[in-house]
């Protein structure tokens, strides 16, 4: 399934699985269950990241071409 966000950088989804990250350390052991879906949804989360392209580098202009003598 694919979603669609608008509104949200790759950082705000980095946030995110800082958080659920965060969120599963606190229940390890007293909900593993949660534990183990929160890691999961957070290692999905973190895949489909990896898998966005890397910020575009603005395009330079062409040098000059000297005129001719």
């Amino acid at each position: 399934m694919a979603v669609h966000m608008t509104g949200l950088g790759p950082g705000d989804f980095a946030e995110i699985v800082d958080c659920l990250l965060l969120g599963a350390a606190v229940c390890a052991e007293t909900s593993p269950e949660l534990c183990a879906y929160r890691q999961g949804l957070a290692d999905r989360i973190g895949d489909a990241l990896d898998t966005l392209p890397g910020p575009r580098r603005p395009e330079t202009a062409p040098a000059p071409v000297p005129a001719a003598a």
